[in-house]
């Protein structure tokens, strides 16, 4: 793989992996990055997410409300640990032979593709307010295939529909987390503790 991380690089990368997320997948997964570097990594793709977003609320006339850009921080990585322990387990559950760290390098740099394209759908819409739908649905479509080629990738199933099992299983059982923790804080809440 190419080690070159210069901005025109990165943003060649991304381009690829949009064309042909499987390739890059294999390509970040065979830098077998240490476990310190892929923490860092997926946590800085949560900060840019999570800037991004706080931005883009702060920027739309019809919210009433701000996102706070630290809460939604720790709820942005909050959900990205949740989706990477998830589906490396569900992956293997599902005879995949993806490993952990692997699955850290792939949802942090699907989540750095993620930020990319959402700036660029930003930029888009800014000069054509009037396309936001349609680049809505496209990036909804390119993110989706993104994450399906990522995941049959690190998990080597050869299959799109079994990467696409992994990827509703996993999402299910993030949602089930969340609602758990969601009704813990309430009971707490509503308790008075």
């Amino acid at each position: 793989m190419n080690h070159d991380w210069s901005i025109g690089a990165v943003l060649q990368r991304v381009i690829r992996s949009v064309i042909d997320p499987e390739a890059v997948a294999k390509e970040l997964m065979s830098l077998k990055l240490s476990r310190e570097t892929l923490w860092a990594a997926l946590a800085l793709a949560c900060v840019l997410s999570s800037l991004q977003f706080s931005i883009i609320v702060a920027l739309n006339p019809l919210s009433e409300q701000s996102a706070q850009p630290i809460v939604t921080a720790v709820i942005f990585t909050s959900l990205l640990i949740a989706t990477v322990f998830v589906l490396f387990y569900c992956g293997r559950a599902f005879g995949g032979t993806g490993g952990f760290g692997d699955t850290i390098a792939v949802m942090a740099w699907f989540q750095f593709t993620m930020f990319i394209l959402q700036f660029v759908q930003l930029v888009i819409m800014a000069i054509l307010p009037a396309s936001m739908v349609f680049l809505a649905f496209v990036g909804f479509f390119i993110s989706f295939r993104v994450l399906v080629g990522f995941v049959n990738a690190l998990h080597a199933f050869g299959s799109p529909f079994k990467a696409l099992g992994v990827i509703v299983v996993s999402f299910f059982g993030v949602g089930m987390g969340l609602a758990v923790i969601i009704s813990f804080i309430s009971a707490v809440a509503a308790a008075g503790v």
